[in-house]
């Protein structure tokens, strides 16, 4: 007994999963996320720095979302905003300027991805709203974290003397336990 697809021609099948994936679309938080992972990626950044980055950046936008709807407490910040503000467009410019604070370098791709975010929007008040909002959550976040102690030089050396095995690796991360969260 054949299926339902092995009865139906391959170009069919292929045409069908195009259609499929050429429509799939993901939302502006999965968009500067993944723009977020790929910049760390390329720059080779280790995982404790990466973690307080994508920290960063999903508190800027949820601060900034959040600032519209009022669905859950405020971590925070005490933004408030109109229902017609812009989610999106708050979201992408919290992402961009929490970004481009941490790699200055990247300004030209992070441009790019803005105004890719931006560009499906309606340039309305909203839309401007939006950006102002999103731009004054990574601002705050921005703040919070500015003395948090994650620049701190690593202080771990081993000890040793003679005979004795030291790493040759420095562990990353023991300053970890000194950072804070913000005021």
């Amino acid at each position: 007994m054949k299926t339902f697809l092995a009865t139906k021609s391959p170009f069919l099948i292929v045409a069908t999963l195009a259609v499929c994936i050429g429509t799939a679309r993901a939302d502006v938080i999965m968009d500067w996320n993944a723009k977020a992972d790929a910049i760390a990626a390329e720059k080779k950044v280790l995982p404790v720095p990466q973690a307080r980055t994508m920290s960063m950046l999903h508190v800027a936008m949820f601060e900034a979302v959040n600032a519209i709807d009022r669905r859950y407490t405020p971590y925070k910040l005490d933004l408030v905003s109109g229902r017609s503000t812009s989610k999106e467009a708050a979201a992408a410019a919290a992402a961009y300027n929490i970004l481009l604070t941490i790699y200055p370098d990247q300004k030209s791709a992070l441009d790019t991805a803005l105004h890719a975010s931006l560009s499906g929007i309606p340039d309305t008040e909203g839309k401007a709203n939006g950006i102002e909002l999103g731009t004054m959550a990574a601002s705050g976040v921005i703040a919070l974290r500015r003395n948090d102690g994650s620049d701190v030089q690593e202080t771990y050396r081993p000890y040793t003397g003679p005979g004795a095995y030291v790493p040759t690796v420095v562990p990353i991360g023991t300053t970890v336990g000194a950072m804070t969260l913000g005021s």
